[in-house]
């Protein structure tokens, strides 16, 4: 797990993906169960961040989205 972001000061970690397929197949097995949100653009590139669901909550909270299917 990556240190995505921090947001009120608690650092919000998760996995970061550069296909929206290969966060979804990760999220899709995960145990417990995880949300796959848009990240930040990086190098004109999106990424995908697999968080859990406590932690999806804050950063939709904080202005990012859910990532659609």
């Amino acid at each position: 797990m990556t240190t995505l972001t921090k947001i009120d000061g608690r650092e919000i970690r998760g996995a970061v993906f550069t296909q929206p397929n290969l966060a979804w197949s990760f999220a899709d097995g995960a145990i417990p169960p995880q949300r796959v949100m848009l990240g930040d653009i990086i190098d004109d590139q999106p990424r995908w961040w697999v968080v859990t669901p406590a932690d999806a909550a804050r950063l939709e909270r904080a202005g990012y989205e859910y990532a659609p299917r």
